[in-house]
């Protein structure tokens, strides 16, 4: 239960009408994202996304890979965000359990 508080606390998305395009390009969909999950076991996710006019700045942090920043990242949160099928219309459980499964 504290998992999905920390992650629902921490989980922002900012979503604009459409859906996402070409993984090499800038979703226009995605405005903001950013997603920190901490675990007991002390490993910590964090992934984050965010278009500042034409450009995108992207950290992608997992355990057991190394910290990548910039459209390597940019490319990693755009598959991770395309998986979550996020849409205008999700719902704060939907958006959990789609993210923890």
């Amino acid at each position: 239960m504290k998992l999905r508080f920390l992650l629902c606390s921490l989980l922002i998305v900012g979503l604009v009408a459409g859906v996402m395009t070409n993984v090499g390009y800038a979703a226009p969909s995605i405005m903001d994202f950013e997603l920190e999950i901490a675990l007991k076991d002390g490993n910590k996710y964090v992934l984050e996304y965010e278009l500042k006019g034409s450009a995108i700045e992207a950290k992608y942090q997992v355990p057991g890979e190394p910290v990548v920043y910039g459209q390597e990242a940019a490319t990693k949160v755009q598959d991770f965000m395309f998986k979550l099928a996020l849409t205008p219309s999700s719902n704060r459980d939907e958006v959990i359990n789609t993210t923890l499964s």
